[in-house]
């Protein structure tokens, strides 16, 4: 099937646009490095930027190439923000409590890096230390993280009931329960 000129345009500027968000959000991200005193909310505007604004970039132009109307569309860039968004909290969490075999990469590696995750900002608002076993306390918690994979099967539910539609409610369950 060929893509039509307006959708090919459509496309480009989106990956034009999201390429933008991602670079905002890597420079946002740098210049916080090492911030003990990073927000929550400053957070999740650099994982909206990084991840959440590419899950949804990839499911807008899946819409816009499926031929979706402006109302499926728009419920697609939502499923994949709240889908991103869990994803990265996920992975986050995974550098505190998975296990460096599995990971494929040493846990702590983000600390190690200085970026500030919201595992972090919630032990340093609670306790202040380092404590692993206080780290692992809080971490298994993931209401954050499940509070966006709800959000992404809300969503998604709205669609007309089909494999895909079936498909798409499952990854948020995927993305809570995996370890690498």
């Amino acid at each position: 099937m060929m893509i039509s000129h307006s959708q090919h345009r459509q496309v480009t500027k989106i990956l034009t646009d999201i390429s933008a968000r991602m670079i905002e959000g890597e420079l946002n991200e740098y210049c916080r490095s090492g911030n003990l005193d990073l927000a929550e909310e400053d957070y999740l505007d650099i994982i909206d930027k990084k991840t959440a604004s590419l899950f949804a970039a990839s499911c807008q132009i899946g819409g816009i190439l499926g031929n979706a109307s402006d109302e499926e569309e728009h419920s697609l860039v939502e499923y994949g923000t709240s889908l991103g968004m869990s994803f990265q909290i996920i992975d986050d969490l995974l550098d505190f409590t998975g296990n460096e075999k599995v990971l494929g990469k040493p846990v702590f590696s983000d600390l190690n890096e200085g970026r500030i995750t919201l595992p972090l900002i919630y032990t340093m608002n609670n306790d202040g230390g380092m404590n692993r076993k206080r780290i692992t306390e809080i971490l298994k918690e993931k209401k954050k993280a499940e509070e966006y994979a709800f959000k992404s099967r809300e969503v998604i539910s709205q669609f007309p009931e089909s494999v895909h539609r079936e498909a798409l409610i499952l990854i948020p369950e995927y993305f809570l329960t995996r370890n690498k």
